[in-house]
C-alpha cells in the first residue's frame, strides 16, 4: 500500500505542462495559482481575472472579458485614440468615456444574456444537481451539464474536504459553465484542494492490489500503466503487463521510483492517503493528478463497496460499476435478510455462536472494534461477537491476558496467516503455546484464511458480500447448506 511520506525529485521543468489534465491554455490559473503543488478553488478564473487596462493614446480598441465569476461580465476596452476602427474621431476624454461606459454596458449585456441563453441557471446560478449515494459516508457525487463532481470528505475530520474532482470527458471541451458559475466556486471552499480530471484515464499508476483487482473486474485493466509493491499483485494481466514492459514497477510503494513515474507520464496517479502523513511529498510535486482511494476509511461494508461507482466513472465505465455494486448490495442485503428471518424464528434457547478473531502479532491481539467494518459485518453474519462492545470503527490492540480472559470459551476462531504450506494445529500451539487454552482450539472449531492463496484483500473491499458469505456458512451452516466458503477452510489437523 501507498506511504503518504514517499518523496518527489527535483527539478520538473514544464509543471504546467505536467499537471494539466485538462488542456487549458493557461493552467497555472486554471489549476495551480502560486505554484502550490495543489490546485485551489480559487483558480478557476481566466488568465484575464482582476486586471486592469489603461487606455493608451493611438491604440485601436480591444474588449476584454473581466472577472466572470462576479456572475455577470466586465468589459475594459482598451484604445490610444479613437482611430476611425472605431467609428469616432479622436475628441475629449468625456467623449471617450461616455462611448465607453455605453459601449461596455451594451457588450456586457449582450454576453451576459448569451450566456444565460446557454446555460440553466437558477438565480443567476448553473443548475448543478445530486446523484445521491446510498452507502457511502465519505463521498458525495453531483452532476452539472457535462461533468460531475466528486467530492472526498475528510474521514479523519469530517468537517473539512479531503479533495474534490471535477470529471469532464476527454471528448469534450471544458464547460465554461464549470468555470463561470458562482453555484461551483461557492461549493469550491479555497482550502479544499480541487483537481479538473479528463476521463476515462488510460494510463493511470496505481500503487495497490485492491485497486488493480478493481480495475481487472471493471474490465480496464489495460489502464493501468505502472504499479507498487508488484510481488503483492496476483493478477495475469498485471504479471503479463510487468513481464512485457507494458507495465512500470514503480517499486517499493513507501519509496517508489520517482524517474520511473516521471518517464512513465501516467494521466493520474491512485494512492491511499493516510491520517497525519503530510501529504504525498515529492510524488505530490511531480504534477501528476493523485486521486485519493480513501474507501478503507468507510464504516460499514456496503458503503466501501459503493465507492467502485466513482472508481467506474474515473475510468469511463460507470455503467458497468453501477451493474456491479447493485450486484453486491443484492446478495449482501439477501444473506443479511436471511439470517435476521432465521433469528426470528429461532427459539429463544437458540444463542449465537460466540467469535474471537485474529492473533498475537508483535505482543498485540488486534481486535476490530464493534463499529468497524468487520465488526458490523459479524452483527450481520449473527455472531455474537465478543468484542462488540469495544468503541470505535477501526481495531484495538489488546495484551494476550485480556483476550484470554474475555475470550477463552468462544465457540468459533477465525484467522489470517500468510504461508506457502498449510497451517497446522501443531504449529499454532508450537508458535505459542497458550493458544491451546481457548476452547476453539481444544474443540477444532479454527478457521483460517490463508493469504498467500487467495485474494482475500483485493476482493473483500468491493465484495463483502463473498465474505459475509463465508462467515454464515462458518457460524450457521444450516443455512447455506451445501455451499463452502471461498476464503476461510477449517484449520489443518
Amino acid at each position: 500500500m501507498y506511504h503518504h511520506h514517499t518523496q518527489n525529485p527535483e527539478g520538473v521543468k514544464d509543471r504546467r505542462q505536467a499537471c494539466n489534465p485538462v488542456g487549458v491554455k493557461e493552467h497555472r490559473q486554471a489549476c495551480n495559482p502560486e505554484g502550490v503543488s495543489r490546485p485551489q478553488a480559487g483558480a478557476l478564473a481566466p488568465a484575464t481575472m482582476g486586471r486592469r487596462y489603461e487606455p493608451r493614446r493611438g491604440e485601436r480598441a480591444s474588449i476584454f472579458i473581466l472577472s466572470p465569476l462576479q456572475g455577470s461580465f466586465g468589459v475594459a476596452i482598451r484604445c490610444r485614440g479613437f482611430t476611425p476602427a472605431c467609428g469616432l474621431s479622436p475628441r475629449r476624454g468625456l467623449t471617450r468615456a461616455f462611448f465607453i461606459f455605453h459601449f461596455s454596458f451594451f457588450i456586457s449585456l449582450s454576453l451576459s444574456l448569451l450566456l444565460s441563453s446557454c446555460t440553466v441557471r437558477k438565480s443567476g446560478d448553473v443548475a448543478i444537481e445530486a446523484d445521491p449515494l446510498h452507502y457511502a459516508t465519505n463521498l458525495t457525487c453531483e452532476r452539472g451539464e457535462g461533468y460531475s463532481v466528486w467530492t472526498l470528505r475528510n474521514p479523519w475530520d469530517t468537517t473539512q474536504v479531503l479533495h474534490r474532482y471535477v470529471l469532464v470527458p476527454t471528448t469534450d471541451p471544458l464547460p465554461l459553465s464549470i468555470i463561470h458559475s458562482s453555484s461551483v466556486k461557492r461549493r469550491f471552499a479555497p482550502s479544499a484542494p480541487f483537481s479538473i480530471i479528463n476521463v476515462p484515464l488510460r494510463h493511470a499508476g496505481v500503487a495497490t492490489a485492491v485497486h488493480c483487482g478493481l480495475l481487472d473486474e471493471l474490465g480496464v485493466s489495460s489502464a493501468i500503466a505502472g504499479v507498487c509493491e508488484q510481488q503483492y499483485i496476483d493478477l495475469p494481466a498485471v504479471k503479463e503487463g510487468l513481464a512485457a514492459g507494458t507495465i512500470a514497477d514503480f517499486g517499493n510503494g513507501m519509496n517508489p521510483n520517482l524517474e520511473r513515474i516521471m518517464d512513465t507520464a501516467p494521466d493520474a496517479l491512485l494512492l491511499t492517503p493516510f491520517e497525519h502523513s503530510g501529504g504525498y511529498g515529492r510524488v505530490e510535486r511531480l504534477g501528476i493528478p493523485i486521486i485519493e482511494c480513501a474507501e478503507y476509511m468507510e464504516v460499514s461494508p456496503l458503503a466501501r463497496a459503493e465507492w467502485i461507482r466513482f472508481y467506474g466513472e474515473l475510468f469511463g465505465v460507470p455503467e458497468r460499476a453501477d451493474s456491479i455494486f447493485r450486484a453486491v448490495e443484492t446478495a449482501y442485503l439477501a444473506l443479511k435478510e436471511k439470517v435476521t428471518s432465521a433469528s426470528s424464528v429461532s427459539s429463544a434457547s437458540s444463542v449465537p455462536p460466540r467469535l474471537l478473531t485474529e492473533m498475537l502479532y508483535g505482543g498485540q491481539w488486534f481486535v476490530p472494534c464493534g463499529q468497524s467494518t468487520m465488526g458490523i459485518m459479524f452483527d450481520d453474519a449473527g455472531a455474537d461477537y465478543i468484542f462488540r462492545d469495544r468503541p470505535g470503527s477501526g481495531s484495538t490492540a489488546l495484551p494476550f491476558e485480556t483476550v484470554l480472559d474475555e475470550a477463552q470459551d468462544a465457540d468459533i476462531w477465525l484467522i489470517k496467516y500468510n504461508s506457502p504450506q498449510p497451517l497446522t494445529y501443531d504449529q499454532l500451539a508450537a508458535d505459542y503455546q497458550p493458544y491451546t487454552r481457548f476452547r476453539a482450539f481444544q474443540q477444532r472449531h479454527i478457521f483460517a484464511c490463508d493469504l498467500a492463496h487467495n485474494h482475500f484483500y483485493e476482493e473483500t473491499p468491493f465484495h463483502p458480500e463473498r465474505l459475509l458469505r463465508d462467515f454464515i456458512i462458518i457460524l450457521h451452516p444450516h443455512l447455506l447448506s451445501g455451499q463452502t466458503t471461498r476464503y476461510y477452510r477449517p484449520l489443518a489437523q
